[in-house]
């Protein structure tokens, strides 16, 4: 593993958007028993695999976890309340034959990463997605930028950037570091853009709510970013071939004491003996679950301390190709608007005449409360003036919604200022070694990313077996 590359290292990381509302259902309460009755559960016997586990969530890490506790002789069930397995991972079929990846998109680095391993293991096919890294740049004012002049405003950056992200001890934001080391550069605005397009819309965050200490976590995988071509929900779906697992139930209530669980939902009651909880972090900033007796202070000061951002993607198919497909990333510069700064072309690496505008942070919130047809008829205007009025509406256009969905509440995690990784610790310890916690904002190295939500649910299923 080696230190993140700030450039473009995570662009799909973990939209995980949904669209128009798909799946969502009523959250209101059909049947909560007000009292726990806490029965015996399982085998008295210490270390019998026949424990009965809850995993309160079917992302990857829920999944995950399941499938290693499975194998281990655990009885698990698998409490989901959308209508569908994969979480913040979701591909769904366009009406033009092709895949939209409303949330992971992308497998982060091809070395070592087991994501790979998993695509081997079910046969799907993945590919790199781009061998050019050059990112053309279109000025709203002067049209497109001399590749030399890009070149040079990109090391600018890199250069700036570098240092923000680079301090030890330093309790300052990553913005206020950048524009301390970018004095009085005279390519402010054009600096201001990069910044946003490179880091808010990989971190779901303005630069100034991450916090510099990101240095201290930030590693992944080499090699190059891959794309799952038969969609990235077929690994979830399949990892959890076998398992038992409820959709269209919502987990309303925890209460637990040594040893024994009772999961109070939208349906009915169950107990256990140990439940982990992979919900998003969003959902628990939210209070969207109550825990009986309240967290410990030290989880609920690192479920407010860490960041989750926000982030969206307007996926876009084409009648025809218009743009360059050798370019990875296509950018657009305007200092007075900057709601539609960058687009990914997927062509490349799916052969689907499809452009992926993106956005982070603030602006992602800005396209969720436009809608779909606005930000679609925003997209198609700026095309138009990047190629000229012959651009053709999409055949098929989806907004991801991420933010406003009550199973999630936001895209993914980020490590927000006044927060460490010790508040990442925080929220991934266990409870009275009864209540587990799992996903991709409780591991500390790989945050924010699928590999680091699966990851995070095998390290869960090992204290679990730890503990029978």
């Amino acid at each position: 593993m080696t230190k993140k590359d700030l450039s473009r290292r995570s662009f799909l990381q973990y939209s995980a958007q949904s669209i128009l509302s798909l799946g969502l259902i009523n959250c209101s309460s059909n049947y909560v028993l007000e009292q726990p009755t806490f029965s015996n559960i399982s085998s008295e016997m210490k270390g019998s695999k026949g424990k009965k586990i809850a995993i309160i969530g079917a992302g990857m890490s829920g999944i995950s976890a399941a499938y290693q506790l499975k194998k281990e002789g655990f009885d698990v069930t698998i409490f989901e309340g959308r209508d569908r397995l994969g979480g913040r991972v979701f591909s769904k079929p366009t009406s033009d034959a092709g895949i939209a990846e409303i949330g992971a998109g992308w497998i982060h680095g091809n070395k070592g990463n087991p994501l790979i391993d998993l695509c081997e293991k079910f046969g799907f096919e993945h590919v790199n997605t781009y061998e050019n890294e050059e990112i053309p740049l279109f000025d709203s004012k002067s049209g497109w930028m001399n590749k030399g002049k890009v070149a040079n405003l990109r090391a600018e950056y890199e250069k700036y950037i570098k240092y923000a992200t680079d301090i030890s001890g330093s309790n300052s934001s990553v913005e206020d570091l950048f524009w301390k080391k970018a004095g009085q550069t005279p390519n402010k605005e054009i600096l201001k853009h990069i910044l946003r397009t490179t880091f808010t819309d990989e971190y779901a965050a303005e630069a100034s709510l991450v916090t510099s200490k990101i240095e201290e976590m930030e590693e992944s995988f080499e090699g190059g970013n891959h794309v799952v071509l038969n969609g990235y929900s077929r690994l979830v779906e399949s990892l959890a071939n076998g398992l038992d697992y409820k959709l269209n139930t919502i987990v309303k209530r925890v209460l637990y004491k040594n040893n024994t669980v009772q999961i109070q939902t939208n349906k009915e009651s169950y107990n256990f003996d140990a439940c982990v909880v992979t919900v998003p972090l969003g959902v628990l900033k939210k209070g969207s679950i109550e825990f009986s007796p309240a967290l410990p202070e030290e989880k609920t000061d690192a479920i407010k301390k860490i960041g989750f951002g926000h982030f969206s993607k307007l996926i876009m198919t084409f009648p025809e190709v218009f743009w360059n497909t050798d370019s990875y990333w296509i950018e657009y510069f305007d200092k007075d608007d900057n709601r539609l700064p960058s687009f990914f072309n997927a062509y490349t690496p799916t052969k689907k005449n499809m452009l992926i505008a993106i956005a982070g942070g603030k602006n992602a919130l800005e396209w969720q409360s436009q809608g779909l047809d606005k930000m679609v008829e925003r997209a198609v205007s700026q095309l138009k003036k990047m190629y000229g009025n012959s651009v053709a509406n999409p055949t098929s256009a989806y907004l991801s919604e991420w933010s406003k969905d009550p199973f999630s509440y936001g895209a993914y995690s980020y490590l927000a200022n006044g927060s460490t990784v010790k508040d990442i610790d925080n929220l991934a310890k266990p409870v009275s070694n009864t209540l587990f916690f799992a996903g991709e904002a409780c591991h500390k190295i790989h945050m924010s990313t699928v590999h680091g939500a699966y990851v995070s649910g095998i390290d869960v299923s090992k204290k679990i077996f730890a503990k029978y």
